[in-house]
């Protein structure tokens, strides 16, 4: 699965530079993503595998990083969202990267060929890390979800001058990520992921839909339903998440447009 830092990014635009006030269970949320992201770099670098659910170990520090009902329990502000998400995905990206170096991707070739090779490399990483990572992206889910209804109440008060064009393009960079995610999510369900695994990132991606739908355009939301659709052909697939998807298809169904999602399709 794939999630740009749009959030992340337009959080760290928007925002001041003041310390954050988190709980100390956020900051040790904070602690175990920046150390398992520096464990999977090392680990990339020594051509090992990095930090498995499957470790005892490892597994403390990869489920206290991906901690998303500890952070669903708490409130989180916008300097939090963006040092927690941020941190999150790079700790992901240590997943669905691994290898990178090794993968004989030529720095100089076009973009679509390296885009083609990065999909490759991220698919067959997601499918070997496949418990990590839908640890990862369950939080990733949250995370963004979470940080929404600040990030509104904020933009709602910022004057127009100070709209520049950095956040305008964080905007663009959010939109996308949002989007992405939610095509990931429901492409996921037609890949030989664990049927667990699966229905993890698609319950969660069902309990905040609202949220993100809100603050999606109608042309992105559109997109979302076009990918489930597709989806929703594919043969054999479960009863069950037949339904779930078309729930999920039913609240991207809405059409209006205020607040962020005004913003972002500006």
């Amino acid at each position: 699965m794939r999630k740009l830092l749009g959030l992340a990014a337009l959080v760290t635009a928007l925002s001041s530079a003041a310390p954050s006030l988190a709980a100390v269970s956020l900051d040790q949320i904070k602690a175990a993503e920046i150390k398992l992201a520096k464990e999977a770099a090392d680990a990339d670098l020594r051509a090992a595998p990095p930090p498995r659910l499957s470790n005892v170990s490892d597994a403390a520090l990869i489920r206290t990083a991906f901690d998303a009902d500890t952070l669903t329990n708490s409130s989180i502000s916008l300097s939090d969202a963006a040092d927690l998400c941020r941190a999150a995905t790079k700790a992901e990206y240590g997943y669905i990267l691994h290898g990178l170096k090794r993968s004989g991707i030529d720095p100089k070739a076009s973009k679509s060929e390296i885009a083609q090779k990065l999909i490759l490399l991220e698919s067959s990483n997601g499918m070997t890390y496949q418990d990590e990572v839908t640890l990862a992206v369950r939080f990733s889910i949250v995370c963004d979800a979470k940080s929404i209804p600040a990030l509104q109440t904020f933009l709602a008060t910022l004057p127009p001058e100070q709209m520049t064009d950095a956040r305008k393009q964080a905007l663009v960079m959010m939109r996308t990520g949002f989007l992405e995610l939610f095509e990931a999510t429901a492409l996921t369900q037609a890949e030989p992921w664990r049927a667990a695994n699966r229905d993890v990132v698609l319950n969660e991606a069902l309990r905040w839909a609202d949220v993100y739908a809100a603050a999606m355009p109608p042309q992105d939301r559109a997109m979302v339903i076009a990918v489930i659709d597709k989806v929703g052909r594919t043969a054999g697939l479960a009863d069950a998440t037949q339904e779930k998807l078309h729930r999920l298809r039913a609240v991207f169904q809405r059409t209006d447009c205020t607040g962020l999602c005004a913003l972002s399709a500006g």
